[in-house]
């Protein structure tokens, strides 16, 4: 017995490097390969947008926002709507939030909202990510006739700003909180929070403290 034994060590000690560098054979192509895609993938690479600024001009190509008429939801064009006006936009995730709800959206309205106009902001939009059918209910539930909601169904415009944030499973692509204070189309004051959290940059009062 002990000498066969030997016998099948030798003859699998003998094996070993054959199969070792045919295994090597056959990875190496792979591995070879696999760096291929890499630099594809890098070339076609569609570089990132870059977030909006003070001094630029609001983007309008391509997208339109919605809001919901008296014959159903209707495009917004973006460009005659923001022109020659004075307007404080901002954004929220999404209509019924908790946080949206409680405390960014109402910061715009009320008192504030008198603030503003006193400061000579001709209009307060709220843009949510959301169908034009929700934001029109949450504007009916929120009763603040002083802010504008309009929907950026798809979130196309705050991704063409470079302020989308992606909430995953629990929402998808959504906006960023911000606010902007926009004259004739141009960013004037821009107050980016860099998410979705709340900290009261992208609020009510610390606009009416900026202007």
């Amino acid at each position: 017995m002990a000498f066969v034994s030997s016998i099948v060590s030798i003859t699998a000690a003998r094996r070993a490097p054959a199969l070792c560098a045919r295994s090597s054979a056959f990875l190496a192509p792979a591995a070879r390969r696999s760096t291929l895609p890499c630099r594809a993938l890098t070339a076609a690479a569609t570089p990132p947008t870059m977030t909006i600024k003070e001094g630029d001009t609001l983007p309008v190509d391509g997208v339109k926002l919605m809001t919901l008429g008296a014959d159903g939801p209707t495009p917004v064009d973006i460009a005659p709507y923001f022109k020659g006006k004075k307007t404080v936009v901002f954004a929220i995730p999404g209509c019924f939030t908790s946080t949206c709800q409680k405390s960014h959206f109402p910061s715009f309205g009320g008192d504030n909202a008198a603030a503003l106009k006193a400061k000579g902001v001709d209009e307060i939009v709220c843009v949510a990510v959301n169908d034009p059918f929700v934001c029109d209910a949450f504007a009916k539930v929120m009763n603040t006739p002083e802010i504008t909601l309009l929907g950026d169904g798809n979130a196309a415009w705050v991704k063409s700003m470079g302020l989308e944030a992606d909430l995953g499973a629990f929402g998808g692509i959504r906006s960023s909180r911000w606010s902007m204070f926009v004259d004739d189309g141009v960013v004037k004051k821009a107050f980016l929070e860099g998410g979705p959290a709340y900290t009261n940059i992208s609020g009510g009062a610390h606009m009416i403290e900026n202007l």
